[in-house]
């Protein structure tokens, strides 16, 4: 009966596991049969995932949408759609197959794109192994004709006050460490400018990523 009990419980677990895994996906597609792809919000499950697992792009409850760095201490933002206006809660994040992306309101009002449509066609989505997010036109990444039709930008980030953090870009997911001197100034834009100064021990620029909103600036 114990080994029974045992068994079920490991089956139970196994596809538990399964399904949370399942639930990111690594890329999503659209096509001319697919007209769209809805990155639904406030479900922790329901994201897009580099595929060695470091970065997650989430639409938020609030209606923000944000890309974080999971192996830095709090889940540190990477990049957020800087909208014109304030964000409404319950939007969504629609890829289109016309080739761009959209924050969406309850209203049906885009309230963020990523761009004007390229054309309809084939495209997916991904999030690469350095934090950014992009839209391809093509079938698949080994596609050889493939083309980037959009790829999120430090620019596009709101420059809110924040904690800086500079890590590694390599693949390897190793944080990368500064001497901790403090900014003279706070924000996303400086503190990803003071890190691409500054190199890892393969040679690579450092990426700066921060905590919004907690009023400090440190590399460390």
């Amino acid at each position: 009966m114990r080994v029974l009990w045992f068994a079920a419980s490991l089956l139970s677990a196994i596809v538990s596991v399964s399904t949370t895994s399942q639930a990111c996906s690594s890329v999503e597609h659209v096509s001319p049969s697919k007209a769209e792809y809805t990155l639904t919000p406030g479900s922790g499950d329901n994201c897009i995932r580099s595929a060695d697992g470091r970065y997650e792009l989430h639409m938020e409850k609030e209606g923000t949408l944000s890309l974080y760095d999971n192996r830095h201490p709090g889940h540190v933002l990477v990049w957020q759609a800087k909208m014109n206006s304030a964000p409404v809660p319950g939007s969504k994040a629609v890829l289109r197959n016309t080739g761009s992306l959209a924050v969406v309101d309850p209203s049906g009002k885009d309230v963020w794109s990523s761009g004007p449509a390229a054309g309809m066609g084939e495209y997916f989505i991904v999030v690469d192994p350095k934090g950014r997010a992009e839209i391809y036109k093509g079938s698949t990444l080994s596609d050889p004709a493939k083309t980037v039709a959009w790829a999120s930008s430090a620019d596009d980030v709101p420059d809110q006050d924040g904690f800086c953090q500079c890590h590694i870009t390599n693949t390897d997911g190793s944080p990368g460490k500064s001497n901790g001197s403090p900014f003279t100034t706070c924000g996303l834009t400086s503190c990803r400018s003071t890190c691409a100064s500054k190199k890892d021990y393969f040679g690579d620029a450092l990426i700066g990523t921060y905590n919004k909103g907690t009023g400090k600036c440190k590399a460390f």
